[in-house]
């Protein structure tokens, strides 16, 4: 085996691990949108909850989100929803804040469209994350209906990332809510 050789097969080695290592994370979703509405020029509130194994995800995901936001023409909030923490004490009709802090966030930003994204299942191996279905619903807060709604599907079939599965969750988050017309660009 000469030098050469030796080259041509290391370049095919990395070649093939990285394109494992980049194909490992994989994001679907699926919409509805509702097309009477005209989000255009309209506040939009983000609002994502997490916990211990997808806090990393989360920050991440709010970070590349906002990073995209930029070039939109409506104005985009987030806001992230810390985890509810569970009493070890049994009391009856005890409610967290949680409610009245979204409300007054809701306020606050003057929001035409609230978009909430929920974890409805997910999935570890080994102590890490290796899949996550949120559903994300978007309510406009005059008439309190829904103008859009997705299920998003975050799968990694290796210990990629949170980091990693974060950002590509916003590309994609971010441009179904330019196709679906729900963000306008500049």
């Amino acid at each position: 085996m000469n030098f050469r050789t030796l080259k041509k097969s290391n370049f095919l080695w990395v070649f093939f691990l990285f394109s494992l290592f980049f194909s490992a994370c994989s994001v679907t979703m699926n919409s509805v949108v509702s097309k009477d509405y005209n989000a255009q020029n309209k506040s939009i509130l983000i609002l994502i909850s997490y916990d211990d194994y997808t806090e990393k995800l989360v920050s991440t995901f709010e970070k590349e989100f906002m990073r995209q936001a930029v070039n939109s023409k409506n104005k985009i909030d987030f806001y992230i929803v810390p985890p509810r923490r569970i009493s070890g004490k049994l009391e009856l009709n005890n409610q967290t804040d949680t409610a009245e802090k979204i409300k007054a966030k809701i306020a606050e930003v003057s929001a035409d469209i609230v978009i909430s994204i929920v974890s409805e299942h997910k999935a570890t191996v080994n102590g890490s994350l290796a899949y996550v279905r949120y559903l994300a619903t978007g309510r406009e807060t005059v008439e309190n209906t829904e103008v859009w709604k997705s299920r998003i599907e975050l799968n990694s079939n290796s210990g990629f990332g949170k980091s990693y599965m974060g950002k590509k969750m916003a590309k994609e988050f971010y441009n179904k809510l330019v196709s679906d017309r729900i963000i306008y660009l500049k």
